[in-house]
């Protein structure tokens, strides 16, 4: 959830302004267009997020080296 939740709240926006689009102009193929459009920035935004989803990554690891550790009895 950590790492999905920026691009698909970012999609997710994107999708509902290819509805709008979509609803108001009707003779435009949305689906030709939007795929690739919504190709792009789903990988734009997961370029730009990527800082702060290594940043809760290294936090993950360690809290779970951390917890291994605390099983086989070495300290936390």
């Amino acid at each position: 959830l950590l790492i999905a939740l920026p691009a698909m709240a970012a999609l997710l926006i994107v999708n509902l302004a290819f509805g709008v689009m979509a609803r108001s102009a009707p003779q435009l193929n949305i689906l030709a267009v939007g795929f690739p459009i919504t190709l792009l920035f789903g990988l734009v935004v997961m370029l730009f997020s990527l800082p702060t989803v290594i940043a809760g990554l290294e936090g993950l690891f360690a809290r779970a080296l951390g917890l291994a550790a605390g099983l086989v009895g070495g300290a936390p």
